[in-house]
Parts: C-alpha cells; sequence; structure tokens
C-alpha cells in the first residue's frame, strides 16, 4: 500500500508518501499504549478502593462502630477513616471531629469544582468568537470560574491534610514502627493508592499503642467504661510518697569487732 498527493485540483506531479504508512503504525502503536496504561491505572484504582473498604470495614467493625458498611460508599469511604481516628482520640482523652471535616470537605470541594466547571464552559461558549462585539462582558464569568476553582483546591488540600492526619492516628495504633514511612507515602499524591493496601495489612491487628486507660472491648455497644485487655496484667503499683518518705529506717546492726577487716 502506497499513498500519493496530487496538487491542488488533482493536477500537478504525484507526491508519493512512504512515510505516512510509518506514521499511521506509530499512531496505533501509540495509541494501544495508551489505552493499555489506562487499563492498568483503572485496575490499580478499583483494587485500592477494594482494598481501602475491606481495611476501614474490618477496623470499624472490630472497634464496635456503627455502620461499618459505610466503607464501601467511594464518596463516604474516607468520611470512615477520619472516624476511626476521632475514636482513636476520643479513648486517649482527646475530642476530635476529622470524620465530618472530612465529609464536609469532599462535599463542598466537589459542588464548587462543579459549579466552577460549568460557569467555565458557559462563558466559553458563549464568548466564543464575540469578542469584537461584546465578548469582553463574558470576562466577569470566566473570573468568577477562577476564583471558585482555586477555593475548591484550597479546600481539597485542607480536606486531604486532614486525611493524611487520621490515617497516622491509624498508623501510629496499630503499626507503630511503620506509621511515619506510612504516613510519607500515603501523603504523596501519586503514592496515596498505597494507603488502601496499608489499611488492608492492618484490618485483623490489634492495637499496639494503648492509651492510659485501656481500650474499648470488641462490641463495646457503645458504652463508655474502658477495659483493659484480659491478656495484659495490671501494671505493679507506684508506692505513694507517704509510705517511702515515712518508712521506718532499717534495723540497726551493731559493729562485730570479730569480724575480719
Amino acid at each position: 500500500m502506497s499513498l500519493s498527493f496530487r496538487g491542488y485540483g488533482g493536477y500537478g506531479p504525484d507526491f508519493g508518501l512512504p512515510a505516512a504508512e510509518g506514521l499511521v503504525g506509530f499512531l496505533l502503536a501509540f495509541g494501544a499504549l495508551l489505552v493499555f496504561i489506562l487499563i492498568i491505572v483503572i485496575a490499580i484504582n478499583v483494587l485500592c478502593y477494594v482494598f481501602t473498604a475491606l481495611g476501614l470495614y474490618s477496623l470499624s467493625e472490630r472497634r464496635g462502630m456503627s455502620n461499618p458498611g459505610l466503607s464501601w460508599i467511594p464518596f463516604v469511604g474516607v468520611f470512615r477513616a477520619g472516624s476511626i481516628a476521632d475514636d482513636i482520640n476520643l479513648r486517649a482523652g482527646r475530642r476530635t471531629h476529622y470524620g465530618m471535616i472530612i465529609l464536609i470537605g469532599n462535599l463542598v470541594s466537589f459542588v464548587v469544582s462543579s459549579v466552577s466547571s460549568s460557569i467555565s464552559a458557559a462563558n466559553a461558549v458563549r464568548s466564543f468568537g464575540s469578542w469584537d462585539d461584546g465578548g469582553w462582558a463574558y470576562a466577569p464569568y470566566g473570573f468568577a470560574g477562577s476564583v471558585l476553582s482555586s477555593l475548591s483546591w484550597l479546600v481539597g488540600i485542607a480536606t486531604y491534610v486532614f486525611l493524611i492526619i487520621s490515617l497516622h492516628s491509624i498508623y501510629k495504633t496499630y503499626r507503630p514502627q511503620s506509621a511515619t514511612a506510612w504516613t510519607v507515602l500515603s501523603a504523596i499524591p501519586v503514592l496515596h493508592f498505597l494507603s488502601g493496601f496499608f489499611l488492608f495489612a492492618l484490618r485483623n491487628a490489634e492495637p499496639q499503642a494503648w492509651d492510659t486507660r485501656g481500650y474499648y472491648g470488641p462490641g463495646h455497644d457503645g458504652d463508655q467504661t474502658y477495659q483493659r485487655p484480659p491478656e495484659w496484667p495490671e501494671p505493679p503499683r507506684a508506692p505513694e510518697p507517704q509510705e517511702w518518705r515515712h518508712a521506718p529506717p532499717p534495723e540497726f546492726q551493731p559493729w562485730d569487732d570479730s569480724a575480719p577487716r
């Protein structure tokens, strides 16, 4: 197969284009490579979603939290990570609201981004080709779209920070020796998918970082009584200051002159 091209109107010399076949082959190969990469990216995202949902579901269920099935809802799944961190902090005597912050942040970012995209698209359609007859009238809409886009970006960054903080609390509780490395890897956007595999690895783990008041046993049904794990013995009680300050002196031993010196 050979491609040829004649001049304007079909007249003129015949310009053979043997390189066109190679160009078409290159474009087909490049398109196939892009499709293959897209399939790999989709497969990794689906796998990460399943692993993340399994990890969050198991952790929620083992901690006795209500509605662990929320972990499987794509948009609400990250809320479960924040709620687990809130439960960890509550048992350590700190009250946080990471779960609600992450949920509201995602909702706000999604809504603002959708409105910004709609405004930008509508402005582009209305102002296309009309700059000579008043097209500048649409410039404020473009500015509004840019402001909303920046706002969505800032809200998304803030929400992402709270998500990383929540993941760090989970890692530190269940795998303290790897918490720092896992948090750094999870914080890198291109490697954030690894957080799903980390959560999956912790799905059956027992907490290793306990607060001084113990923990909620599995299936505590929401009661606020702290329990110490049964396999942990009670720590030895330190003597009170008055016990050792006013302890009787040791019995006096008389000097033995017959003892060798």
